[in-house]
């Protein structure tokens, strides 16, 4: 008798805002794996490539408590492989900041990124944010850029000064927009 071996298709990832301490210790742990990647690929400490953001990787939930941040978690077959924040923008009324996004490398490709991006759409949308920007590296992170692109975000202003070559500056519009496009 033959027996077909069949693999079933992998879970679909779950983006979930950060709420248990099991979330937070998840999140800190690939966040850590975040600035250790960003360092490597940019070839410079966090507080040069990031300044004011040592403080949010040393303690990110003391840090996201003072400024109003929301964390995002995702898992893909229960283990954690990817984070998000939504941060409020100062001097920008409505808008809201898409940071920290990262899926590990063992998750990258699998509908991760689009997940977070879907679950940060959600809940800016329900805070009654009217836009999403967000700055990302283009050289590095060209398959980010062009999920964002895939869904609906477009050039914009950067959102301060831009001390890396690279930086693209990207915002989606929660007002006039539809549907997030899947990407």
């Amino acid at each position: 008798m033959h027996r077909h071996l069949t693999s079933s298709p992998a879970p679909e990832p779950i983006a979930v805002v950060v709420r248990t301490m099991a979330d937070r210790l998840a999140y800190a742990a690939l966040l850590e794996q975040q600035r250790r990647w960003l360092e490597g690929a940019l070839g410079a400490p966090i507080h040069v490539l990031q300044p004011g953001a040592a403080a949010e990787y040393a303690d990110p939930f003391a840090a996201y408590d003072e400024d109003g941040t929301t964390a995002f978690l995702a898992r893909r077959g229960g283990r954690p492989v990817g984070t998000a924040a939504l941060t409020p923008v100062g001097g920008e009324p409505g808008t809201v900041e898409l940071t920290r996004v990262f899926v590990a490398a063992r998750a990258r490709g699998s509908g991760v990124g689009a997940a977070l991006v879907a679950a940060v759409v959600e809940e800016a949308r329900g805070a009654g944010a009217e836009r999403i920007a967000l700055e990302t590296h283009e050289p590095t992170m060209g398959a980010a850029v062009r999920m964002y692109r895939r869904a609906g975000f477009r050039d914009r202003a950067p959102l301060g000064p831009v001390i890396h070559p690279g930086v693209v500056a990207l915002e989606l519009d929660l007002v006039g927009a539809g549907e997030l496009v899947p990407a």
